[in-house]
């Protein structure tokens, strides 16, 4: 890797933030050309989605599919009538409009349903899409016409938590942290907006803007008040797991405008079952018997259709370029699938340890995993260790679908970045931190490497960013 006319002597110079912490590194052809405080365990933020996804293409490879998969005990009879017809779940993470966009309403969804818009998603259709369809007329090609018995959703292949422990339940229950789930459709969040009531006092208003099969309900508590509690009040929203609902609580200005958020599911395995119920009925089939959810690996003994998901390089382009939480977490759960038979949030991060510090050489003292998408504050990991991976990654057969699935200057989460010069990379960003981390001038075949973290940090966001480009300009 080719290096910029900057000595290491005067990279080093660079000034340091006049408060909160900076960390940065640079490496061309594995020659550190700046750094400062390059070995100081500091918090990530997004900057570790880089992570999983660079350890599921070593481990996985650009093109693994999930395979879902359903299943009966006994042939279908002469009238078509099978017993309990078993979905196993497969965490395939693409069940929804990204993937599999629809452009006309589905027959079934009779009350103006529609899917949920997350940042970066196509607009906000009315079907869940294909993979469902597909997997019902796959039944009605083997002559199933009824089934008698019950829906049984094998979930085992991601067993609990669906969240680390660690993750306050004020997060849980909002569409950026929805839980990991071995079925899914759309992301596992709803869309909902908020609005103030006509006048103090009031109720807020709260709409469900996605009301597809099993959305959660809403219970609403959150009241109106004067203009002088500016901005968004104190809305908070609370899963209430065993009802599939949420709760809305606090106060909402008078004088503010309405706007959308997007609510996790608080239990996506009915949203799946209903998803699946209603395309049964629209594809004429009779289904008999109650939803089931078992956590043991149950039998595939005749199957009756599958469906596989797009490639897993595919996956990436909203983990990397938009920095999307939920796909980051399910691909972490994808890691432990494929290495133990069981998506554990504990299997994947000792997965994702392994090759860090077997086949990447890095130390196991520079990092400390809690998650697979950075949202939790016990992550700490240093720029180090971030641009040792970098730079190996470099070197792999797939660093290209890598490369490709980063943001760049005007692109994904660096949209409102400015001055930034040539490079692909992902960023972090949380209450206190600022991190970026990729590859300077990709394009011309010797990249340098480079980390750079702000952490505890109480300047604006804006002032961050353009201190960190000001340092990737001097190279």
């Amino acid at each position: 890797m080719a290096a910029a006319q900057v000595t290491p002597s005067e990279a080093a110079s660079v000034p340091a933030a006049s408060h909160g912490l900076r960390a940065h590194l640079l490496l061309a052809d594995g020659q550190v050309m700046a750094a400062q405080q390059a070995d100081l365990l500091l918090e990530p933020a997004s900057v570790l989605k880089l992570v999983v996804a660079a350890v599921a293409l070593e481990t996985l490879g650009p093109d693994y599919r999930a395979e879902t998969r359903m299943s009966t005990g006994t042939e279908p009879d002469a009238a078509g009538v099978i017993g309990d017809l078993v979905l196993h779940g497969a965490g395939d993470p693409t069940w929804n409009q990204r993937f599999f966009p629809v452009t006309a309403p589905s027959p079934t969804a009779s009350s103006g349903t529609s899917t949920p818009s997350t940042e970066g998603s196509p607009a906000e259709t009315a079907a869940v899409g294909h993979p469902i369809r597909a997997l019902v007329a796959s039944l009605r090609a083997r002559g199933v016409r009824r089934i008698a018995g019950d829906l049984v959703l094998d979930v085992s292949a991601m067993p609990p938590p669906a969240q680390p422990r660690s993750r306050p339940l004020s997060e849980m229950a909002l569409g950026w942290a929805a839980s990991v789930s071995a079925l899914a459709v759309n992301e596992n969040a709803v869309r909902v907006r908020i609005a103030p009531g006509p006048r103090v006092g009031t109720p807020a208003t709260a709409t469900m803007l996605t009301t597809a099969p099993g959305a959660p309900s809403l219970e609403r508590a959150a009241y109106t008040v004067g203009a002088e509690r500016h901005d968004r009040g104190t809305v908070s929203f609370l899963p209430l797991f065993g009802r599939n609902a949420v709760r809305i609580d606090g106060e909402y200005p008078v004088s503010e405008p309405a706007y959308d958020v997007p609510v996790a599911m608080p239990d996506p395995i009915h949203a799946v079952a209903s998803a699946l119920r209603a395309e049964l009925a629209q594809q004429g089939l009779l289904i008999d018997g109650r939803d089931r959810v078992v956590r043991v690996p149950q039998p595939a003994k005749i199957v009756l259709g599958s469906v596989h998901s797009p490639p897993l390089a595919t996956w990436l382009q909203p983990i990397l370029e938009l920095s999307h939480n939920w796909y980051a977490e399910m691909l972490l759960r994808q890691i432990a699938l494929a290495h133990t038979g069981e998506g554990r949030l504990e299997d994947g991060l000792a997965a994702v340890t392994s090759v860090l510090t077997e086949k990447v050489g890095v130390d196991p003292q520079s990092f400390r995993l809690d998650d697979g998408s950075g949202l939790s504050a016990d992550n700490l990991i240093t720029v180090r260790a971030v641009a040792d991976l970098l730079a190996w990654a470099w070197r792999q057969p797939w660093r290209p679908r890598l490369v490709d699935a980063l943001a760049r200057p005007g692109r994904g989460t660096l949209r409102g970045w400015r001055d930034l010069p040539s490079l692909v990379a992902k960023t972090g960003s949380k209450q206190h931190v600022q991190a970026l981390a990729g590859y300077l001038r990709p394009d011309s075949g010797h990249p340098l490497v480079f980390v750079v973290v702000l952490d505890h940090r109480t300047d604006p966001v804006a002032r961050r960013r353009t201190e960190i480009a000001s340092w990737l300009n001097r190279f």
